[in-house]
């Protein structure tokens, strides 16, 4: 083998090593289980398992969301919305990104105590 082969070898052993290295994107979608609209401003926490690093987003006003370079591991998603049931969800990210879809947050039943 010259050397140019062996450089060339080399060279695209550590691109790939660099590119699978690299995090992986997680998004979706947080919508309302009743009327099925999207609920912009949410908040979403991914915590990293077993460390609990955090990170947060919140949804825009399609109430989509997205972390990128997300590393490889086990995760636990929170999503909080004023008014609804938190919301969690336990994710294992690999090799490839992770589409979650459309999460479903129910609204709150709050019982009113009575007016004397």
């Amino acid at each position: 083998m010259n050397f140019k082969s062996l450089c060339s070898i080399l060279l695209f052993a550590g691109l790939y090593v660099q590119a699978a290295a690299q995090g992986q994107q997680l998004r979706g979608m947080v919508i309302d289980a009743a009327d099925q609209l999207a609920l912009p401003g949410a908040h979403i926490t991914l915590t990293r398992l077993p460390d609990s690093v955090q990170v947060a987003t919140s949804t825009d006003l399609e109430g989509r969301f997205s972390f990128s370079d997300v590393a490889q591991g086990n995760y636990s998603l929170h999503l909080t919305y004023i008014g609804y049931q938190d919301v969690f969800k336990s994710i294992e990210v690999g090799t490839e990104p992770v589409r979650l879809g459309r999460l479903v947050m129910e609204e709150a039943a709050t019982q009113l105590g009575e007016v004397q």
